[in-house]
């Protein structure tokens, strides 16, 4: 697994397919469209564990610009 902002929440619950793919490349497009870090203020020195939790909860999601 990689950085775990990019990865997919089925990724944390080993049910995954190719989909998991197209979840990290929108993460990726998203960056791209923001200019910003994926959740780098909701992650500010948070345990590694709390990050996953959040992410596969959906506690955070991630924003596209108004543009």
């Amino acid at each position: 697994m990689g950085d775990i902002q990019w990865s997919a929440p089925e990724l944390l619950l080993e049910d995954c397919d190719e989909n998991i793919d197209v979840h990290s490349f929108g993460m990726v497009l998203t960056e791209l469209d923001t200019r910003e870090v994926l959740f780098a203020a909701e992650m500010v020195a948070m345990p590694r564990a709390e990050e996953m939790m959040k992410l596969l909860t959906g506690v955070v999601r991630p924003a596209m610009s108004a543009e």
